[in-house]
This record gives C-alpha cells, sequence and structure tokens, in this order.
C-alpha cells in the first residue's frame, strides 16, 4: 500500500448490515470484517459476529468466543483483516478503550482495519508495521458487488455506444452533425410526401391538383435537401411543363 488514499470497497450488504446494526440497537455490537487486500485497495465482503458481552458502552469478545468462531468458519476466519463495533447513538469516534484495544491488537498483526460506526456513520483507521509503521486515516469507502460492476460495465458500454454513434454521425456521406439533423431530414422526407400525395392521386391523374400553381404543402428546397441527384419519377401521361410544375 502507498501514501494515496486508501481505498476500501465494501459489499452494499454489509454496509447495510454496519448501518442497521450502529441505528436500531441501544447497545454495542462487535465482529469481525472478512475480505483481502488486492493492487493497494481493500476489500470487505462479510461481518462475523461471535457470542459477546454487550451493553451501552463496551463489548467484549472472549478468547473462547474467538475459538468457537474459528471452528464454526475455518475458511472465514484466516481471511479475517479487521474489526468493527458501533457506537450506536453516540457518534462515531476513537474512544480511549478504542484506541488502547488497537494497539494491543497491532502487537501481534502486520496489517488491520477498524472501523466504528454510529447511526450509519462509519470512521475508518488503517494500521500497518512494515515495510513501514503507519496508521491512516484517509480513506475512501465505496460501495461496490459483482452485480453492481455488471450494471456499471453495461453503462459504460452504453456510453461508448453512444460516443460512437455521434462519431458516426459525424463522418457519413450526408455530413449529418447530430441527431436533431437527422429528425430535420426526416421532417424534410414528410414533407416531400405530403406534397407528393396532392401530386399523384391514386388513379395517377396527369397534373398536379393544384395544377401549375405553388403547392401549398411543397417544402422550399424539397428535392435539393435530399440530394442532387435525387429527380422524382416522370408520371405516365405527365407533359415536360407539368413534370417541371412539380419542382
Amino acid at each position: 500500500m502507498n501514501s494515496e488514499k486508501v481505498k476500501i470497497f465494501i459489499t452494499p450488504t454489509l454496509l447495510s448490515t454496519l448501518n442497521v446494526l450502529s441505528s436500531e440497537y441501544h447497545i454495542e455490537v462487535g465482529g469481525y470484517l472478512v475480505g483481502e487486500v488486492k493492487d493497494g485497495s481493500i476489500y470487505l465482503r462479510e461481518l462475523l459476529i461471535p457470542n459477546q458481552v454487550v451493553s451501552e458502552a463496551h463489548v467484549n469478545i472472549s478468547p473462547q468466543s474467538q475459538i468457537l468462531l474459528r471452528q464454526k468458519y475455518p475458511k472465514k476466519f484466516s481471511q479475517i483483516i479487521g474489526h468493527w463495533h458501533s457506537h450506536h447513538h453516540m457518534g462515531a469516534f476513537w474512544s480511549g478503550q478504542d484506541v488502547s484495544n488497537m494497539k494491543e491488537g497491532m502487537l501481534n498483526k502486520n496489517f488491520f482495519v477498524y472501523i466504528v460506526s454510529s447511526k450509519g456513520q462509519h470512521l475508518i483507521k488503517v494500521c500497518q508495521k512494515t515495510p513501514i509503521n503507519y496508521e491512516f486515516d484517509d480513506c475512501d469507502l465505496i460501495v461496490r458487488s459483482k452485480s453492481i460492476n455488471r450494471v456499471m460495465l453495461h453503462v459504460e458500454r452504453i456510453m461508448e455506444e453512444r460516443h460512437d454513434n455521434s462519431y458516426q454521425y459525424n463522418n457519413n456521406d450526408d455530413n449529418i452533425e447530430t441527431e436533431e439533423d437527422v429528425k430535420e431530414m426526416e421532417v424534410e422526407v414528410v414533407n416531400h410526401n405530403t406534397h407528393m400525395n396532392h401530386c399523384y392521386q391514386d388513379d395517377y391523374e396527369n397534373s398536379c391538383k393544384y395544377g401549375n400553381e405553388e403547392c401549398p404543402n411543397k417544402p422550399k428546397d424539397t428535392f435539393l435537401s435530399l440530394g442532387d441527384d435525387y429527380i422524382p419519377t416522370k408520371v405516365q401521361g405527365d407533359s415536360d411543363e407539368q413534370y417541371r410544375s412539380y419542382f
């Protein structure tokens, strides 16, 4: 671990457990944090709560309770990297007894995480003896889980695809720069079709129903906006003059 801010990743279930235990009871409760240290970050997954003697201001976990906990959860016990306890409604702070317990606990440990919680507020201290001896309080508590990671990855892919689509709009043959431009183009096509519906009836009249007058539904420069090479099909029976009137 380095001198930068320590990232502590915690599962939603574990965080909810700490929040409830530090808010719903008027006694102190303690337990051990199961997790691992990887690539300079701390990952907390679970809380093991052994038998203990509790009161409003103290909690005591006996050596016998620790032995029973190890017998019941041997694998998880070997993955303990921290200790947690609640201060219920007293506030999240390190009491004199807490400081004494941490110093005593680090006599036979190289690394340990300590958390005290009160009403959903959490105070964290990371203690390490090698390669350097320090106590670190500047930590980021980050909620993560496999399901959250999958959702985040999906959202990031959506964001990447959105960026890619925008890039395609900026580089297609029609030089359409935004989605709004596409919508404007669609409106022009609809207006064009409206005009053509007036001009070409189901019985294929030989001329526009508006005769040689300007069609009121014909948008200005309709065909030019669709491309210089776009030419409407000449209906059989149209004279050259009638055909030109469609423009």
